[in-house]
């Protein structure tokens, strides 16, 4: 079943590979990384169909995809050195944490670097217990990123809306000191600048309303509640079930609460998604 959280298309790791040289590297784990990414075999050529997995049990058949995961890190390694970069690790469950570690300590002798970000705010306990681990087996070194300057804010601006040097929106001042220069801060903010149309994309560029028309949150809240507001009734209210049910959730459990079928919850949940306030994840899934 569906839990929303992210996922991009598994086609976006192989960008610029044909079908055969995905089939190739894939090849002696398609069946376990199937089980992961059921999107997988549609990317791959026709070949004859290969029997199935054996079960195991449920902690059996996590070891087993860790060490296929591991493994096929491992293949990569042996051709060129490897960058894994892994985005607000805090919101990671339990499971994932722990094959993480379990790459960190077989890959230690092998040229891989990975990288993972989290907000020191919201370390839980199970995040926490993890970097202890690696501390422990000093396995990583730590670096406390500063808040952002308002030059940096510039160009983080640049960069998000592709501007040229001439061109400005005016903006890192007054986001300055909304944000404090927290880059979460700074991209909720814009979301809910776009979304009531005061920021806005405009023959071929974005362009902004004039600054005294500008309608700026004063807080994250006020910022999330504006984005809200955009949306329709039906969504808001699957919203707020959803925050209800965690930060993640199934699609049949919402179907149930909701009442809608299952055409009228998927329309709602593109809103959602539209709107970035919730995204798709491929659930890991035990035999």
């Amino acid at each position: 079943m569906p839990i929303y959280s992210s996922t991009r298309p598994v086609t976006n790791a192989f960008a610029g590979q044909t079908e055969t040289e995905i089939a190739t590297e894939l090849g002696p784990f398609v069946r376990e990384f199937a089980q992961l990414i059921p999107d997988l075999v549609h990317v791959l050529p026709d070949s004859p169909p290969m029997p199935p997995l054996p079960p195991l049990e449920p902690e059996q058949e996590k070891r087993r995809l860790f060490e296929v995961l591991t493994r096929w890190f491992t293949g990569l390694g042996t051709k060129q050195p490897i960058l894994l970069v892994i985005e607000d690790v805090h919101w990671s469950d339990d499971i994932s944490l722990e094959w993480l570690h379990y790459l960190a300590r077989r890959y230690a002798a092998h040229p891989l670097l990975l990288l993972v970000t989290y907000r020191s705010e919201e370390v839980r306990s199970s995040l926490s217990h993890w970097l202890t681990q690696l501390d422990r087996e000093r396995l990583t070194q730590e670096f406390l990123l500063a808040r952002l300057s308002r030059s940096d804010l510039d160009m983080m601006l640049r960069a998000i809306f592709a501007l040229p040097l001439s061109r400005q929106l005016e903006l890192p001042d007054l986001l300055y000191t909304l944000t404090e220069g927290n880059p979460f801060f700074v991209e909720e903010s814009l979301k809910s600048l776009i979304a009531a149309g005061g920021i806005f994309y405009e023959d071929g560029t974005w362009d902004r309303r004039p600054l005294d028309e500008l309608h700026i949150p004063r807080s994250l809240h006020d910022a999330l509640q504006q984005r809200t507001h955009e949306l329709s009734e039906s969504a808001r209210q699957v919203l707020r079930l959803a925050a209800i049910a965690g930060r993640r959730f199934d699609f049949a459990l919402l179907q149930q609460l909701t009442q809608h079928n299952e055409q009228q919850l998927l329309t709602l949940m593109k809103e959602l998604m539209a709107a970035q306030f919730v995204v798709e994840e491929k659930e890991m899934r035990n035999s």
